[in-house]
């Protein structure tokens, strides 16, 4: 990471590939199972059957929504981008320009706020750039086992 985020230094997570496309799983170190089972299943909703429909992952709370990123990759930003996209209202600003906060992105074209704004797309994770940010890591396949539980 170029700028230290909650105390870490170094950005890690997993992402999944499926017919829906891409999807990512990066809750933080600090996360137990029990958040982190929320983040997978995010993931692989992203990635095997798709985004949401709109105004759905909201109504049923009763309260404004706000839209922001844990510093993900592209992959990550994007479905917050739909997300953010799809609600009727958006009273508040949102916190999904964080690609900056990263070193590089897993895609050619990363998502970048441009005179404040982001495109809602879904960019092509590069394999080139993913191969430069993959790492072999046991404690990942822990915890994704641990939150499917």
């Amino acid at each position: 990471m170029r700028t230290r985020f909650r105390g870490q230094t170094v950005r890690e997570g997993v992402l999944l590939h499926g017919p829906a496309g891409w999807g990512e799983f990066s809750p933080f170190p600090e996360y137990g199972p029990r958040e982190s089972a929320r983040w997978l299943a995010c993931a692989r909703e992203a990635a095997f059957e798709g985004w949401p429909e709109p105004v759905r992952v909201v109504e049923a709370c009763g309260l404004p929504a706000v839209v922001s990123s844990a510093v993900e990759t592209s992959v990550g930003l994007a479905a917050g981008l739909a997300l953010a996209a799809a609600l009727p209202a958006l009273p508040y600003a949102c916190g999904l320009g964080t690609a900056p906060l990263l070193s590089g992105d897993v895609v050619a074209d990363p998502l970048v706020p441009v005179g404040g704004r982001l495109a809602v797309r879904r960019p092509a994770v590069d394999f080139q750039h993913l191969s430069a940010f993959e790492i072999e890591s046991p404690q990942w396949l822990r915890r994704m086992q641990e939150a499917s539980r």
